[in-house]
């Protein structure tokens, strides 16, 4: 007779489409992973040891920050927004707001007055 291997701890939870579409529109809209647990029903840890759920949504975060990009370089380019294109560039190009003030390193001291 041939031992069938018994397995152990809890059986998996069967995630429906839905319900991934549902996380995953979650995440898209800027939801971290312990609100998304709470509002699909999900214990708090249940998106880290689902490692199928994790790379969705962050994939879902990624798309995000990429809408959100686009959605500033449209207002920067063709509205002529100059406040969003000074965010842009301090954030993207490295560009400042610095004076640069040039000092020869030698301090003049005044003397104290006596009176």
């Amino acid at each position: 007779m041939a031992k069938t291997k018994r397995k152990v701890g809890k059986p998996r939870k069967v995630i429906t489409p839905a319900q991934m579409k549902q996380a995953a529109d979650y995440a898209f809209h800027g939801c971290q992973n312990n609100t998304i647990c709470t509002l699909m029903g999900w214990d708090d840890n249940f998106i880290d040891q689902r490692t199928d759920i994790r790379k969705l949504l962050t994939k879902k975060r990624a798309q995000r920050k990429l809408k959100l990009r686009k959605a500033q370089d449209t207002k920067a380019l063709t509205d002529r927004d100059t406040t969003m294109q000074i965010f842009l560039g301090k954030n993207y190009l490295g560009q400042a707001d610095k004076t640069e003030t040039k000092h020869s390193g030698e301090v003049a001291l005044k003397p104290p007055m006596i009176t």
